[in-house]
């Protein structure tokens, strides 16, 4: 496997999910990935939101996670992201309305 398809893998299992159940379409605008050296297993997703960045790091290898455990704790890392912006102060999203 190559190292594009490989990070790409990742972020379609971890990041995709997270944004499509916790962002509507109209809150959305962009994602950005930038790794942390060569290293695969650690990331940082910027995503762009009605104007607001939130960054938040993505990883399979903290304390040797599974990929379900990276990709549950990246919806919780986002999701309490979202509760500390402007748009979306102080809610708890659970992905159900999206």
């Amino acid at each position: 496997m190559d190292i594009s398809t490989e990070l790409n893998g990742r972020i379609e299992y971890i990041v995709i999910p997270a944004i499509q159940k916790l962002l509507t379409v109209a809150e959305f605008e962009q994602l950005t990935i930038e790794s942390e050296g060569s290293r695969l297993d650690r990331f940082v997703a910027s995503i762009q939101a009605c104007g607001e960045t939130l960054s938040v790091i993505v990883s399979d290898s903290y304390m040797h996670e599974s990929m379900d455990e990276a990709r549950d704790r990246f919806f919780e890392d986002l999701r309490d992201e979202i509760s500390e912006t402007e748009f979306g102060w102080g809610q708890l999203r659970d992905g159900s309305s999206n």
